[in-house]
């Protein structure tokens, strides 16, 4: 059986991107309305999300802040990094597609990478109730 059909989660449960049978790195490469918008991966050790993300709430002078967007962010097993990229804005009607590929060569670069320092430093202070 051709694996380049199969779905992601087969490919997963099966194992076939453990270390040397498939090679290369996995990475999410996101399309809006059948448009490749960006490709996101860090490495061989990570975690990625393409979080779809709806905001209609008040802010505290009581106006309504809406917004729809795809926040790319991961993380990285080798150095305990948060990593983001930049957010793609979206309007109603818009139809995402994120894919799991083999990456070949560099994704797009992320904007921020997150130290384990801040990042516990921004949780603490989340708890406190204090703005990051």
């Amino acid at each position: 059986m051709s694996c380049e059909n199969l779905p992601a989660p087969a490919l997963i449960r099966r194992g076939l991107f453990e270390r040397g049978r498939m090679g290369g790195m996995l990475g999410l490469e996101i399309s809006v309305n059948g448009q490749h918008v960006r490709t996101i991966a860090i490495g061989d050790r990570a975690a990625l999300n393409a979080d779809v993300m709806w905001v209609h709430l008040p802010t505290r002078e009581g106006d309504i802040r809406e917004y729809f967007r795809i926040h790319p962010s991961g993380y990285d097993g080798k150095t305990s990094e948060g990593v983001r990229w930049p957010h793609i804005e979206l309007q109603r009607g818009d139809v995402v597609s994120v894919r799991l590929i083999e990456v070949e060569g560099p994704s797009d670069p992320p904007i921020r990478r997150i130290s384990p320092n801040e990042r516990d430093e921004r949780i603490a202070a989340h708890h406190r109730g204090e703005s990051p």
